[in-house]
Parts: structure tokens; sequence; C-alpha cells
């Protein structure tokens, strides 16, 4: 399963937002972000959803319970936009791919690639993408950390635990943002 959520906004090489999508017509909403970057011959760096957003966020989770909770956690916090979900690793890369996202919070043992996997080609990727492990196995820590985790948070978890993660998420996002 891939779910996309389609609201989105881009920031140009001088950190503005441009608002594609009010320029298009009706018709042309369903456009893809590729052809969006290429009708407007823009040079997109990153994906940024709503204008006031810290960050876009994905998540990918076996368990749609836990999707769930995340999502209602990601909504709760100020200045993140939940830009998609994924129930697998491939769907997990292709949104990674579409969206460009700041954060990942993403699950150890997933179908067709773990998340230590995702992680690995996240990483190389852009390096600068923060991934957040959220997973009921506390023995690959250490494999996560060897993938620059941010954090690893062990199921079941409280809602402060990770609104402290989104917390310091949100300040080393905000000194990256700093000229």
């Amino acid at each position: 399963m891939l779910l996309a959520h389609r609201s989105q906004c881009f920031l140009d090489k001088r950190g503005r937002i441009l608002d594609l999508f009010l320029s298009l017509d009706t018709d042309e909403k369903s456009a893809t972000i590729v052809e969006i970057k290429q009708r407007f011959g823009l040079p997109v760096i990153s994906f940024k959803a709503f204008g006031n957003s810290l960050g876009c966020i994905v998540i990918a989770d076996d368990e749609p319970g836990m999707r769930m909770i995340m999502r209602k956690m990601i909504e709760k916090a100020v200045g993140f936009t939940l830009c998609g979900e994924a129930d697998n690793g491939p769907d997990l890369l292709k949104l990674v791919e579409q969206y460009k996202p700041q954060v990942c919070f993403l699950d150890v043992e997933m179908p067709g690639m773990t998340g230590l996997e995702c992680a690995k080609a996240i990483q190389d990727t852009d390096p600068r993408t923060i991934l957040v492990f959220a997973t009921a196995h506390d023995d690959y820590m250490a494999q996560a950390f060897e993938v620059y985790a941010f954090d690893y948070m062990v199921k079941p978890f409280k809602v402060e635990r990770v609104m402290k993660t989104l917390e310091r998420i949100r300040q080393v996002i905000g000194g990256r943002a700093q000229p």
C-alpha cells in the first residue's frame, strides 16, 4: 500500500514557498511532481507541505494500527506534515523518492525490505534525512545507529517519547534553516 498526501508546496533555492498547485487548473492538479517540475522549470530542493511546516514526514510500518498511532502523534506535533505512509520497504523508498522527506519513521521488520535496508538506501540518497526507528525489536539498535539513526524507540512507547523526539528534530531542522 502506498498512501501519498497530495497537498504540495515546494521550496526554491532561496527558500521561498512556491505553491504550484494553486496556479494549476483542475485537470492539471492530478499531475505528478515530475511533471510540475518540468512545467515550471524549477530546481526543487526539498518538499515542504503547507506554509509553516518544518518538514515532511513519511512513516513505514507493516502494522496498520501502528501507522495510525504514528499518524495521530505527527498530527499533534506543531510544524510537521505527514506526506505519506507505506506498509513495506519498497513503497517507503517510492515515497522517499517522490517527497524527499526531512524525516522517516520506520519499523525494522517489514515486507519487501527491512527498515535497516531502507535506511541504508535513504542515507545513500540523502544523508540529511532524519531516520527514526519505531520497532518492537531492541536487538537491532546497534545496526540502526550504524546507519545514522536519529532515534530508536522500542514499542510500546509513550506519546511523550515521540513528542520529545519530534521536538529534538524540530531543533535540528530549525538549526539547518539558519543562514
